[in-house]
């Protein structure tokens, strides 16, 4: 019996990348995977880390949004239409799957050119740019939030769990789990999550409050993933607070942290708040707010309407006006009284 081969696209995010990475685990058996992506280290690491895949192909695409290269990316994305064209016939793909970034476009075009159905998956409340502007070439667009239906074509649209990467929700034992970590089994414990590539405001914000509230510093202990684009020496801050800690840029096995923690301080990218809610661990979320996108907030707002017993949305103009929001917040999560 012949193989059949599938075709992955994600890049550039780990909000992107690890979604479409458990996708293609769960064909594996059946499936030769081909995985397109664009060419960051992140998109290497976490693509190179997988046994999964069978060939990596990579696309370079400019992700910036400075005027003057534009027609660099245009150039760049006629030519990697031309090479999914001709690497998806090469390799006879039955199907290609994306969960979004500018790396779908030429893998769902040059896969509708060749009438190969095309299997998207919009992981937010609300559509990102990328899964709107390939829609039209999709057979099938799959939804992990009913909200997110009207956007599509009815006939198209699929509501489907979110792809955690995650087995099992069963976590080792708390105390056990700690250990593990190196810190203090009977102590209260925060996970802090600013996702791949990490958060700027929230880990200032955090950084803050710890200075000004020593009642933070006496009752936790916390798991910090930083970031990788966050290079402040976080383990000599901690040590200076005199607050024990497990410190790192990334990694994209959380089982364990999840474990340890009793509640979780997030952004509200769409991994994160699903793969939280999937360990059942009540959260704070401080979504994202940029003048180019508000899809953390509508991915918040949809998850505490769900989930109104795990989740609590802070938004960032609020830490603005008074950090104490935060600190109030945690302090009722800890079931802590100043």
């Amino acid at each position: 019996m012949q193989i059949k081969t599938i075709a992955y696209a994600a890049g550039t995010s780990g909000g992107h990348i690890i979604p479409c990475l458990t996708l293609a685990s769960q064909e594996k058996n059946c499936a030769q995977t081909l995985f397109f992506s664009t060419d960051t280290p992140l998109d290497h690491k976490l693509i190179g880390d997988s046994s999964t895949i069978d060939k990596h192909i990579v696309l370079p695409l400019t992700t910036t949004r400075r005027f003057f290269d534009y027609p660099r990316l245009v150039w760049q994305l006629v030519h990697a239409t031309w090479k999914s064209f001709w690497t998806l016939r090469k390799h006879n793909v039955e199907k290609v799957v994306s969960t979004g970034g500018l790396i779908a476009l030429p893998l769902a075009f040059a896969a509708w050119m060749q009438n190969i159905p095309v299997e998207l998956w919009e992981l937010n409340a609300v559509p990102g740019g990328a899964i709107s502007w390939c829609s039209p070439f999709a057979s099938k667009v799959i939804i992990n939030v009913a909200d997110a239906q009207k956007y599509f074509s009815p006939s198209k649209c699929i509501l489907k769990p979110y792809p955690v990467q995650y087995e099992t929700s069963e976590l080792p034992d708390a105390q056990t789990s700690r250990k593990q970590l190196g810190l203090d089994p009977n102590k209260k414990t925060v996970l802090i999550l600013g996702g791949s590539q990490g958060s700027f405001f929230l880990n200032s914000a955090i950084q803050t409050m710890l200075r000004q509230h020593t009642a933070l510093k006496e009752n936790l202990q916390i798991i910090h993933q930083t970031g990788s684009y966050d290079t402040r020496n976080w383990e000599q801050f901690y040590k200076h607070q005199k607050i024990d800690a497990v410190v790192f840029p990334f990694t994209s096995d959380l089982s364990l942290h999840y474990a340890a923690a009793n509640f979780v301080i997030c952004r509200a990218g769409s991994g994160t708040l699903h793969e939280t809610i999937f360990f059942n661990k009540p959260f704070i979320t401080i979504p994202l707010e940029a003048h180019t996108t508000s899809h953390q907030v509508d991915n918040a707002r949809a998850v505490e309407t769900m989930y109104p017993n795990l989740c609590t949305v802070i938004l960032q103009e609020e830490i603005e006006r008074s950090p104490q929001h935060l600190y109030a917040a945690i302090m009722e999560k800890l079931e802590i009284r100043s």
